[in-house]
């Protein structure tokens, strides 16, 4: 499967119940073939910012008990897709999905714990459920689950839950890049770009427009960038130009339906000019949409366009 999950930077508010994660720890639920085809419909409906089809999917299959739609319905509301963000609706489908053995959502709530979002900071709460997503999401992995993959990747990339290792993490991503992650393919496109060698600048383009084709709109803006300035590939300002377009038009989809992250972006490309014509006002417009959402990079931003 080819899941991919979007970055955020998940805001809790409800208490985390302790109790069940001795048996979360060794819980490791299996995914029905109906159900992995049924996840990457929702997926792909995703990347494409059609949140409402989405919705439908992972809810249906929440409520025939399946943990990984119940953690992905809790990071479409902690991101703001399903029209802003509910925090405390975010939370009880991640603790339900974390406490049912899913490695995703394990992996999420060890990252409210560690970075404090709506409960206090708790390094040791934080390590207990990293170390559990990463007991846990081993199993999927080798079955080719992409998300799986994925977050197993950022995990030894942090050393979160299992001692940091490069390599590992290089594997890892790579494995997901392959079976069709938009967001690994987007952090393995942008790892290569790093390297000087002028093969992995090819290899580094050829990621990225596999993410951009799936809608992935920080792909698509990098891709504008590297045109814009012939970094990787032979500078074109009209490529340029329809990457930023294309950029434009899937941040502002996804922004309109709520997405904080989207609606960061889509204010950048007013303000730079990116895909559409400068527009102070409008960038103003959506940064404030985005800090009302809690946002403190859009809380920055709105204090450099209002000094």
């Amino acid at each position: 499967m080819r899941q991919c999950p979007p970055d955020h930077n998940p805001e809790i508010t409800m208490p985390i119940r302790p109790l069940f994660l001795a048996a979360a720890l060794i819980l490791a639920p299996t995914l029905h073939a109906d159900d992995g085809t049924t996840l990457q419909q929702a997926a792909d409906a995703r990347n494409q910012a059609d949140y409402a089809q989405a919705r439908a999917l992972y809810d249906t299959l929440a409520a025939a008990g399946n943990a990984r739609a119940e953690a992905r319905l809790g990071q479409m509301q902690l991101a703001g897709e399903l029209g802003s963000k509910d925090d405390a609706a975010a939370l009880a489908h991640i603790q339900k999905a974390a406490e049912a053995g899913d490695g995703i959502g394990q992996y999420l709530l060890g990252s409210a714990y560690q970075r404090g979002n709506g409960v206090e900071k708790d390094p040791a709460a934080a390590q207990k459920w990293f170390t559990a997503a990463a007991q846990t999401l081993p199993q999927a992995a080798a079955h080719n689950d992409a998300e799986a993959q994925f977050i197993l990747a950022i995990l030894y990339l942090n050393g979160q839950g299992v001692g940091k290792d490069d390599a590992q993490s290089r594997q890892w991503l790579e494995k997901a890049a392959e079976n069709g992650n938009a967001s690994a393919q987007n952090l393995l496109g942008n790892t290569l770009l790093a390297d000087n060698a002028q093969e992995n600048k090819r290899a580094a383009v050829n990621w990225l427009k596999k993410a951009a084709a799936q809608g992935h709109s920080v792909a698509q803006n990098t891709l504008g960038d590297l045109y814009k300035n012939g970094r990787g590939v032979i500078a074109n300002p009209s490529t340029a130009a329809e990457w930023y377009r294309q950029a434009f038009e899937s941040s502002g989809k996804a922004a309109a339906q709520g997405a904080v992250m989207a609606q960061i972006q889509l204010a950048e490309h007013y303000y730079y000019g990116t895909g559409t014509d400068v527009d102070r006002d409008k960038a103003r417009e959506w940064y404030q949409k985005a800090a009302a959402q809690g946002s403190d990079k859009a809380k920055q931003a709105l204090q450099t366009l209002n000094p």
